[in-house]
This record gives structure tokens, sequence and C-alpha cells, in this order.
């Protein structure tokens, strides 16, 4: 709860913030550096359209292949106030991992806000742990979206950790908007 109220107060500094300086936020104002092309499912998102970017290290130990956010074909993706997105990671490990865990964050104005998950076990949503290396995985999560939060564009950040170490890192441009 108390990540949801910090996540809202800094979106709503933000939002006066550029409201203050009449400056429209757009996709371009988050930087979320070039997108790279869906790969393994074009014709679920309307063609080859660029949804995610993979910002992994090279050290991680997954190798992002696909992302899918329902509802989306071209950033931003939207997020509909007071429903839940289904989001789809797909990865090759290239090692095991006893335990995969999901953390999300939300880019604004250059800072990365802790988006919670209620389910942060990436093994309880369709990851087979322990995961073996070479074997092709696919994470999925239904992220609700609170009716609370501001109407704005960022960019969400998920990643995999084994432990405390990055395995996997996406981003995503988004627009949170009302029905």
């Amino acid at each position: 709860m108390m990540a949801r109220i910090i996540f809202t107060f800094i979106c709503l500094v933000f939002v006066c913030h550029n409201v203050a300086e009449s400056r429209t936020v757009s996709m371009y104002d988050l930087k979320p550096a070039t997108l790279i092309k869906s790969i393994s499912k074009p014709a679920l998102l309307g063609g080859d359209s660029p949804i995610f970017r993979n910002c992994s290290k090279t050290s991680d130990g997954f190798q992002l292949t696909n992302v899918l956010v329902a509802g989306c074909s071209v950033p931003p993706c939207p997020l509909i106030k007071g429903t839940n997105t289904s989001i789809e990671i797909d990865f090759i490990a290239d090692k095991e991992v006893t335990a995969v865990t999901a953390k999300v964050y939300g880019q604004i104005d250059g800072i990365k806000v802790p988006f919670p998950l209620t389910n942060s076990d990436a093994c309880s949503c369709g990851v087979a742990c322990p995961t073996k290396a070479g074997n092709a995985y696919k994470y999925k999560y239904s992220l609700p979206i609170a009716s609370e939060y501001p109407s704005m564009t960022l960019a969400v950040f998920w990643y995999l950790y084994d432990a405390t170490v990055e395995e996997l890192c996406m981003d995503v441009a988004v627009t949170i908007k009302d029905a």
C-alpha cells in the first residue's frame, strides 16, 4: 500500500511539474532508447511493430526473445485504469536458476518508482523453476491498473531476478488512461 501511495505522489508531482511548465508529456520524454522489433509473434502484434526494448546486460542469465502486452501493437501501450493488463515475457535461460522474482518500476521524469506487484514470484507465473540452461520460458502476469493512478505516459521497466542478481530487463512505453 505504501508503494502505491509513493507511486501516486511521484506521478502527481511529475504531472504538476509538466503542467506548470506548459509542457506536453510524450513517450519521447521517457528516453526509452531504441525499441527493438518483436521476434517470435509478429502476427499477434499487427506486423512487426516494435513495442519493447531489451535493457538486459550482457551478463544477464536470460535472453529476452519476445514481449506481448494485451491490446498493444504500437507504443505507448494503453493501460486502462480499473482493469488488468496481461503481459507475457518470453525468454531463454542461459543457466539454472532456482527461484525467479519479478520487479517492476515506472520511470517518471528520469526516476524509477517501484510499481507494486500482487505476486512477485515468477515461478508461480508460468516459469517452471528451477530454470534449465537452453530452455525457453514464458512469464505471464495480469497487472492491475489502479483507478487512482494519474493519467500519464511513462516507461515501465520489468526485471526478473535470481535472488538479488538481475537476469533479464525489458522496458515498454505505456499510457495510463481512463476507460
